[in-house]
């Protein structure tokens, strides 16, 4: 205690931190991916002893989750996530998936458990042009029936 009455003892401080403190904490960087899209990516680095308490809960589903996280490949557009997994893209909308173990098993699989990270540690890129460029790559293919008529 400090000559005022204020307890300068840290350990007892139950204070959450407000938005300036964790945007401190925060490393934002703004580009754009390799296909041009721009982005904004937030990260706080996970520690060792989190690392290892989500290991103890969900075993190697941790393994593959953590390391999308750390690898950058969770990616967040308007209203749902996307994680690079290791054959494809998956969309992740709160406790659905669009791998075939989700659908399989309907259990949480690593790539819902990896956005559920992602969010708890803001380890995710902001996309915002995931409807853009999925309209732009649908419209930018030849169509079939019109190519037909033209015989």
């Amino acid at each position: 205690m400090t000559d005022d009455g204020k307890d300068t003892d840290k350990t007892n401080d139950t204070r959450k931190p407000d938005t300036t403190e964790r945007a401190t904490d925060a490393a934002g960087a703004t580009g754009t991916d390799s296909e041009g899209r721009s982005e904004v990516r937030y990260s706080i680095k996970l520690d060792a002893q989190s690392c290892e308490d989500i290991r103890s809960i969900y075993g190697k589903k941790a393994d593959n989750a953590i390391t999308a996280v750390e690898e950058g490949r969770v990616l967040k557009y308007l209203d749902f996530f996307v994680v690079i997994g290791n054959t494809g893209e998956y969309v992740v909308v709160d406790d659905f998936c669009t791998c075939h173990d989700f659908a399989f098993r309907q259990i949480e699989c690593w790539h819902i458990l990896a956005v559920r990270i992602a969010k708890h540690s803001g380890s995710y890129t902001c996309i915002d042009e995931w409807y853009l460029d999925r309209l732009l790559k649908n419209g930018s293919e030849p169509d079939s029936r019109s190519e037909a008529g033209k015989q």
